[in-house]
This record gives C-alpha cells, structure tokens and sequence, in this order.
C-alpha cells in the first residue's frame, strides 16, 4: 500500500519498434531487444517510474499513430522516450516526424519532456538525465 505522503510516480510512454529478426544483424532481433528493454524497465520502476510501453510493428507503421493518439489522450505524460530504431533508421523518418507531430499535436495540459535513446540499453540513462532521479 502506498502511504499518502508518497510522490506520485513520474510517467513515460516508450515508442520503439520491433523489426523482424535478421541472420544479418542479430543483434536486433526482437527477442534480444525485449529482453534488454525489459531490464531498462525493472530499473526505472525501481527508481520509481511508470513506464508504458508500445512497439510499433515494422510491416505495418500506419498502425502506428492511432495507437500512439490513445495511448496519449489515456494519461498524463512526464516524459515520451522514442528509441533509435525509429529515430535513427532512415527508413523511418517519417514515421518519427509523425509520431513528434502526433505528441505535439495531441497533448492536452503540459507537453512531456522527449528522451531519445541510442539503444536499448539506455532508456534509464535517458529518462534520468532528462527527468532526474
């Protein structure tokens, strides 16, 4: 039970995408980076975040901003972490222009504050150094 002189969890909302595995490039395959995010969130909890997450489906990114448009008129946001799988794949671009848009656009109240990540080992990093501890 939570005592009444608790602060109220901070929380983010992560946008990522999950691309099909790749004997190419393992190391991205859906499997390893649900593991490696999983273990981001156990810290963040630990340090006292919420965190939603919502990977986007690589075949089908149009499904994409009306996910992301519920998720936001669901809740109040301190912080919105886009992983580099969509912000640094050039295939992507548009797709991480929307999604800001989207963000900008749809947010009711104060606009949380963006966090990108360079991979998916360092979405804690991230939200500590653009939340604090």
């Amino acid at each position: 039970m939570t005592s009444p002189d608790a602060a109220p969890k901070r929380k983010i909302l992560g946008i990522g995408i999950l691309k099909e595995s790749s004997s190419e490039d393992p190391a991205y395959s859906p499997e390893k980076v649900k593991r490696e995010v999983d273990r981001e969130l156990e810290k963040l909890q630990e340090a006292g975040f919420e965190f939603t997450l919502y990977f986007a489906d690589s075949k089908n990114t149009g499904a994409a901003l009306p996910s992301i448009k519920e998720l936001l008129r669901g809740s109040t946001w301190d912080g919105v972490s886009i992983g580099f799988g969509i912000r640094g794949a050039i295939e992507y671009t548009n797709l991480f222009e929307d999604i800001i848009n989207t963000i900008v656009l749809e947010v009711q109240g104060p606009v949380p504050k963006f966090m990108f990540t360079s991979s998916t080992t360092d979405i804690y990093d991230a939200a500590i150094r653009v939340l604090g501890a």
